[in-house]
């Protein structure tokens, strides 16, 4: 796989800040893990220029590289030769990666990819930042809807490297799918003497506490709220230095010097990387507090350097203060000061938060493991054919919902089509997933997809989650000369298909079912459709965030389980006949219990039914997911003797979670293997159903044997990575 990197500047001009180094590492990385990486740049490195290369190109500490010399316009970092040297470099690529935006490298760069069918990813770098837009913000709106915004929508995916930044880029390209991977660090060794060598050529004195800024010298970095910090400290520790490191590309420094105190500043300039290192290597701690930032090399830097930071809350380091090293402060003076105050006046407490700070780098940031995330992503969108899913909804709590999820992230990345959910429903819908949502009004849907017909990658499959957005999934497959794709869900479709809808599923290159017992329901509402052809493709249930160990799953609580929405049109799932009978297991089991967790507008019925039964049978209502799995992990078992489910997802979450389940004949029978891993009842017959539930709360042995059983079963089948290779083989594609 070859991947050509497109920046407008490149190393070694490090006074643009954190790009040039960060797509070098990048690229480094990437060699080593033996993807094939090239760069075209340009000559730029501020007011000088860096030689340009010859046709065969050059070599930047191992990296592949072409310098193109600058050209017109300047101002966007044009370049002489760089339609030729394009057309070159993308005919040899399987991806072309984008690094920035409002350059014209970058504007070439997608019009040859999309023009040569190569996969485009671009990395905004911060440039879609809030505080970003805002300078020269008229200029950037006017480029963004003439150039920019076709580019963003048309990759295969944009690249975050924080999720404040995932935020911003989905704000001003809805709908594309983010993949949120962060920039990598490597510390290198550093000379036991460096330290006091830099001190000394900067005329800090040996000993003195030292407070390091890291960064170009820009009014977006706000030195003037640190200039007032800073005097807060000299004011309680008046031995204190301040080095501020960095290029002053556009003269800002003139207009920030006077705001500091003189005799403790020391201005460094742009450092070569040996310097940047012995610096951090002596420093008490670093500061960062610009308007915005995409990712904040400088606080990773400082991290691997075993250095504390104190970084404001308009940079996206939340992490520095969740693992304790350093602070994550209001972006004002006193909050600032107050948190470099802390940690000068206990040395202890500072060295304790950099090594903290030191085993997050190395466990998170280093470039292999960066580098080799991103490689699997660009792997998917080279060997994966790009794809639209049209759903009711993503972000639900609901089993369409789920499915839903389940399937985006098979086919990631990818964009998801939906009727009910707001675009801005879901800050992170998934790594690679591109939400556009209707808000619930049909003629948004409309809209939308009236957008979707123009914009965005030329989809390979267009997968449809429910037959009546079957006419819509079909016109979006015909225009864009994809394959339909339609899924079968449950009690949807165990109904008469209506004529368009019925002109949908007959021009659907492929049908899938979530189970054989829903093929059974459509076929039998329409004999007509009989013959076709139906894939069943059985749904997964996500492993848990903190999985249980085998100890924790043996211990079970003394109550049975139901899950399941409570509506009073869909009296199916077998809460009534749980009622009936539990009286009769309390005449056996004084102390057994049923738990009910859902909501829906019959719960009021059915707690006024059981209200006779106090304590026997409690209603939580609506649960979150973290209750619902501790609900899963303290039952004994889980019950729903539900008649017309059209898979039952949540007998797979218990099985998930280790426990035994009692379900009716019908989709459950698909997943749960009878006198195995539970039982199956017929719910006309509540005695076969009293029975089983008798023998589970009677002999919890036999009730943790059914657990481990259906657990196993879950490993094997049912797990997140064996449905997406289930789906992707229905789909003809390879498994990602």
């Amino acid at each position: 796989m070859r991947i050509l990197h497109v920046t407008p500047y490149f190393a070694p001009a490090f006074r643009y800040g954190g790009p040039p180094r960060s797509v070098l590492g990048l690229c480094r990385a990437l060699l080593h893990q033996g993807v094939e990486a090239e760069v075209l740049t340009t000559t730029a490195d501020g007011p000088s220029e860096l030689p340009c290369s010859p046709l065969e190109g050059d070599l930047y500490e191992g990296v592949p590289v072409r310098y193109l010399p600058r050209g017109f316009p300047r101002r966007f970092f044009g370049a002489r030769g760089l339609g030729a040297a394009l057309d070159d470099a993308v005919s040899r690529s399987d991806l072309v990666h984008v690094h920035g935006l409002w350059s014209a490298p970058g504007w070439a760069a997608a019009r040859h990819a999309r023009r040569a069918r190569v996969p485009l990813v671009i990395s905004p770098r911060g440039m879609l930042d809030p505080g970003s837009i805002a300078r020269r913000g008229w200029r950037k709106r006017i480029a963004y809807r003439l150039i920019e915004r076709r580019g963003l929508l048309d990759a295969a995916f944009l690249h975050a490297t924080s999720r404040a930044e995932a935020r911003a880029v989905r704000a001003w390209a809805p709908g594309a799918p983010v993949v949120t991977l962060p920039n990598g660090v490597e510390a290198p060794p550093v000379p036991a003497t460096a330290g006091s060598e830099i001190r000394r050529r900067l005329g800090v004195p040996d000993g003195a506490p030292l407070v390091t800024f890291l960064g170009r010298i820009h009014p977006i970095k706000r030195l003037d709220l640190l200039a007032q910090a800073f005097d807060r400290v000299l004011a309680v520790r008046p031995d204190t230095r301040l080095v501020i490191a960095g290029p002053d590309e556009r003269g800002h420094r003139g207009e920030m010097e006077p705001r500091f105190a003189a005799p403790r500043v020391h201005w460094a300039g742009q450092l070569e990387e040996t310097d940047k290192w012995a610096l951090l290597s002596t420093s008490s701690l670093l500061v960062l507090c610009s308007d915005s930032e995409s990712f904040g090399l400088s606080a990773a830097e400082a991290m691997a350097a075993g250095v504390p930071v104190v970084a404001t809350r308009t940079c996206p380091w939340e992490e520095i203060e969740s693992v304790g090293a350093g602070f994550w402060v209001a972006q004002e003076p006193e909050a600032m000061a107050a948190g470099m105050r802390t940690l000068l006046d206990d040395p202890a407490r500072a060295r304790a938060m950099g090594e903290r700070g030191r085993a997050l780098v190395g466990r998170r940031y280093a470039w292999d493991a960066v580098a080799a995330d991103l490689a699997e992503w660009y792997r998917a969108a080279v060997h994966g054919a790009p794809s639209i899913v049209v759903t009711p909804g993503l972000a639900g709590m609901d089993g369409v919902s789920a499915m839903s999820r389940q399937v985006a992230r098979a086919l990631a990345p990818v964009r998801v089509l939906t009727l009910h959910d707001e675009s801005s429903t879901l800050a992170d819908p998934g790594q690679g997933i591109g939400l556009a949502g209707a808000g619930g009004s049909k003629l948004g849907l409309t809209a939308l997809t009236a957008r979707m017909l123009r914009q965005g990658p030329s989809p390979a499959h267009v997968v449809c989650l429910h037959l009546r957005l079957g006419p819509l999934a079909q016109l979006l497959a015909w225009w864009r000369r994809a394959t339909l794709a339609t899924v079968l869900v449950g009690i949807e479709c165990w109904r008469p298909l209506r004529r368009l809808e019925r002109v949908a599923f007959a021009r659907a290159g492929r049908v899938l079912a979530i189970s054989q017992h829903t093929i059974r329901r459509f076929r039998e509402a329409n004999p007509d459709l009989a013959s076709r052809d139906i894939t069943v493709c059985h749904l997964a249930a996500p492993a848990l965030e903190e999985p249980l160990e085998g100890e924790a799953r043996a211990v079970a609580g003394g109550f049975a389980l139901i899950v399941g929405r409570m509506a009073s049109a869909e009296r199916y799932k077998g809460h009534d006949l749980l009622i009936d009978i539990w009286p009769r297991l309390l005449a056996e089991i004084p102390g057994a219990r049923l738990v009910v967790a859902g909501a829906g507008n019959d719960l009021p019925r059915l707690e006024a039914r059981a209200a006779a039964l106090g304590a026997a049978i409690r209603f939580e209502g609506r649960v979150t997911e973290t209750g619902l799995d501790t609900l899963y992990r303290d039952c004994a078992f889980f019950v729903m003797p539900s008649s017309e489910e059209g898979f039952g997802l949540v007998f797979l979450e218990a099985m998930r979670a280790g426990r035994a389940c009692v379900g009716a004949t019908g989709s459950a029978s698909e997943l749960i293997e009878d006198g195995t891993s539970g039982y199956l009842v017929d719910p006309a017959d509540p005695e076969s159903v009293l029975k089983s539930l008798l023998r589970l709360f009677q002999d919890p042995a036999l009730t943790r044997r059914m657990g481990e059983a259906g657990r196993a079963r879950w490993e094997r089948d049912f797990t997140p990575r064996a449905f997406s290779a289930r789906f992707l083989a229905t789909l003809g594609e390879p498994r990602r």
